[in-house]
């Protein structure tokens, strides 16, 4: 349900954003960028971007996605010409 996944987002924000501070993205210009690609697959924007720096980071980011149910895209340069980074 889509108010259930928009709960879940706002919690997993709400754990993150002590921690990463302005390396957890919500604007929706931030976050479209990370729904373009160089493939012809449209991507819906992520709910947020997290930007992490260290091991403790990630962890803290794998925590907060899995105890809400979100599911984390990896994301690299940005090609994916074959879609394998769209958050669909």
């Amino acid at each position: 349900a889509p108010a259930q996944h928009h709960d879940a987002a706002q919690r997993c924000h709400d754990m993150l954003a002590p921690l990463l501070g302005d390396r957890l993205l919500t604007s929706a210009s931030a976050r479209a960028q990370y729904a373009q690609s160089e493939s012809y697959h449209h991507a819906p924007a992520p709910d947020l971007v997290a930007k992490p720096t260290s091991i403790d980071d990630v962890q803290a980011i794998v925590r907060a996605a899995a105890t809400h149910r979100l599911p984390i895209i990896g994301w690299g340069a940005g090609t994916s010409l074959e879609g394998n980074a769209a958050a669909t």
